[in-house]
């Protein structure tokens, strides 16, 4: 498999206006890129990915991996609706050749905004999900659970999934809840509840080449297709 991480640079105005038009009322930005996306590219569009932007460029940029390139994209540009194909540049999507390859005990820096989530049981059998640090309080009704150090714990176990890396050190810079998104039954987009969202930074080793590849293209945790769970590396 040959990863791509792709960039793109979106433009709000016609993101917002095309959103009105289609009824999605809600202004999670993940939630817009995602579904913008999808609707103009298909099963070509970048996930995972992350969001970045500032108060001086008022556009959305993007950072994405895809099995498909920019030349996987251009199609779908082609046949989108005008307001839709507005939203994307052609000149503002740029990509690169991810390595083939990340060698067994090679180290990288890592840095990843995610959903530490984690699946609880609940009467009748069934599950749903909850904060990891909720579940770890839960499990120790003494107190004394530290947050940034469960959901480190919580992405350990995640990047060691199939083998594929360990984590050599890790921290958390930043924590907030957000209210996700998913389109309802014909009814736009409808909340889920709050969910964590965790910034984390660190350094991982790579175990398994092929089994870190595909954690790459992957992503870690939940609501990875709304801009969370994209693996953002740098030498150490």
């Amino acid at each position: 498999m040959t990863l791509h991480m792709l960039e793109l640079e979106l433009e709000p105005r016609p993101l917002y206006e095309w959103a009105r038009q289609i009824g999605l009322t809600t202004e999670d930005r993940g939630y817009l890129t995602h579904s913008a996306m999808r609707a103009a590219f298909g099963r070509a569009a970048p996930q995972p990915f992350a969001l970045f932007g500032n108060a001086r460029n008022p556009k959305i940029k993007v950072l994405g991996y895809a099995e498909g390139g920019r030349e996987a994209l251009l199609p779908g540009l082609a046949l989108a609706e005008p307001v839709l194909a507005e939203i994307f540049p052609e000149g503002a999507i740029r990509e690169k050749v991810m390595p083939p390859e990340f060698p067994a005990g090679a180290e990288l820096g890592f840095r990843v905004e995610c959903c530490p989530v984690t699946r609880c049981s609940m009467p009748g059998g069934k599950t749903r999900e909850k904060d990891a640090f909720l579940a770890a309080c839960d499990a120790r009704p003494e107190g004394g659970v530290d947050r940034a150090a469960v959901y480190v714990a919580w992405l350990a176990a995640d990047l060691a999934r199939n083998g594929a890396a360990e984590m050599v050190d890790g921290a958390m810079q930043g924590f907030r809840l957000f209210a996700p998104v998913r389109r309802g039954d014909g009814k736009g987009a409808k909340g889920i509840g709050r969910r964590p969202r965790a910034a984390l930074t660190g350094v991982l080793r790579v175990r398994t080449p092929d089994a870190f590849s595909s954690l790459l293209a992957r992503g870690v945790g939940r609501h990875r297709a709304f801009g969370l769970g994209m693996l953002l590396l740098r030498p150490v």
